[in-house]
């Protein structure tokens, strides 16, 4: 009996959704796609060369020629030398020179190719015209009026009752 006395005090609520405007472009159900995991920055701007996590200048060309390690521009042993660092000794021989170095400067951070875009350190390909990249999501756009962080799914909806009841 008490169950019968609580069964009855259980009133039907039914709560709809229904849009501000059914003309209105306010609403935009945002479609999407994937765009993969992305993955590190690990390109350099054009004219720039890797060297561990940062960029740097192209060594000048000279005669001999010059290779870079780091901020560093060495310039390569002349044949028959052997290469010792910073010192260039003659094969079988106790001779040696020290190598011409200059310095490139303290290097710039890698970045995403050309044909990639830049989310929090990491690269993804570019989204399809008419879509707009947030992580590894792009969002299509809605007429000029996409939210920032990409979760904007619906504008002005306004909850209102309806006559009928909810069905779980």
């Amino acid at each position: 009996m008490l169950y019968a006395v609580m069964m009855s005090l259980i009133v039907p609520v039914s709560i709809g959704f229904q849009l501000s405007d059914s003309n209105s472009t306010d609403v935009c159900w945002k479609d999407s796609y994937g765009r993969g995991v992305g993955k590190p920055i690990h390109a350099c701007k054009d004219g720039l060369e890797k060297s561990g996590a940062l960029c740097y200048p192209q060594c000048k060309n000279a005669s001999p020629t010059y290779y870079g390690v780091g901020p560093v521009c060495w310039q390569h042993c002349r044949d028959g030398y052997i290469d010792e660092g910073a010192l260039c000794r003659k094969d079988g021989s106790i001779i040696t020179y020290a190598k011409d170095s200059y310095g490139r400067g303290a290097g710039i951070p890698l970045q995403c190719a050309d044909d990639e875009d830049e989310d929090a350190a990491l690269c993804y390909p570019k989204c399809k015209a008419g879509y707009y990249g947030v992580g590894p999501v792009c969002w299509i756009s809605c007429y000029g009026k996409d939210s920032t962080d990409g979760t904007n799914f619906m504008r002005k909806i306004s909850m209102q009752r309806s006559s009928s009841p909810l069905v779980f």
